[in-house]
């Protein structure tokens, strides 16, 4: 290193820039100055110049690093997954939960509530496998859990919504002798008080 190098060095390490990588040429600090005032910082614990240049073209796309480790890999690797429909499940926005749903979702599996957790596609599958399909247009993982008792004990949901509410209140009724009238599954207290009239 000769004496124009640490001089000229001086004043941009004064300016609170230090050297990114374990090279520690002047040329990095010099040219990582234009970057780091654009707002661009280094991703990763490696500090390389090229992470922090290469990232600016795919940050300016609306695609930003997905998990704490801040690999420039991770924002190029999941273009492509965003691409081809996949969004990210979970708060996280790890890189990893996109690519593993990819197969569940292969399989006829989708997130069943509006949180899109990955837990919740994997867990249903259990309980899909068992012949039990969401019950509302909701979709939540929670009726169809909840209604696995139900059904076990005999109980069948009444009309086409296929609420849990509704098999449970037919549970009285039923055991009281009263069955539904019609494909919609309701005025079965209509039919209890014809009962007692007649």
């Amino acid at each position: 290193m000769n004496e124009g190098s640490v001089l000229w060095v001086q004043k941009a390490r004064s300016s609170g820039f230090r050297r990114l990588g374990p090279q520690g040429s002047e040329g990095s600090v010099l040219r990582i100055q234009k970057a780091r005032s654009s707002g661009f910082r280094r991703l990763g614990p490696q500090g390389s110049e090229g992470s922090v240049l290469r990232v600016q073209k795919a940050r300016s796309s609306g695609f930003r690093r997905l998990g704490p480790q801040g690999s420039e890999g991770s924002v190029l690797w999941v273009q492509k997954a965003w691409s081809s429909g996949f969004r990210r499940l979970g708060p996280q926005d790890s890189e990893g939960s996109v690519l593993r749903v990819q197969k569940a979702r292969s399989s006829g599996f989708r997130r069943l509530g509006p949180q899109g957790s990955e837990g919740s596609v994997l867990r249903v599958q259990k309980a899909r496998s068992s012949g039990f399909r969401r019950l509302g247009p909701q979709d939540s993982e929670g009726s169809v859990l909840r209604i696995q008792k139900a059904r076990s004990s005999g109980f069948r949901r009444l009309g086409p919504q296929g609420s849990e509410g509704s098999v449970l209140r037919v549970q009285k009724a039923r055991s009281s002798g009263f069955r539904r009238l019609g494909p919609q599954g309701f005025n079965i207290l209509w039919e209890e008080l014809a009962t007692k009239w007649s």
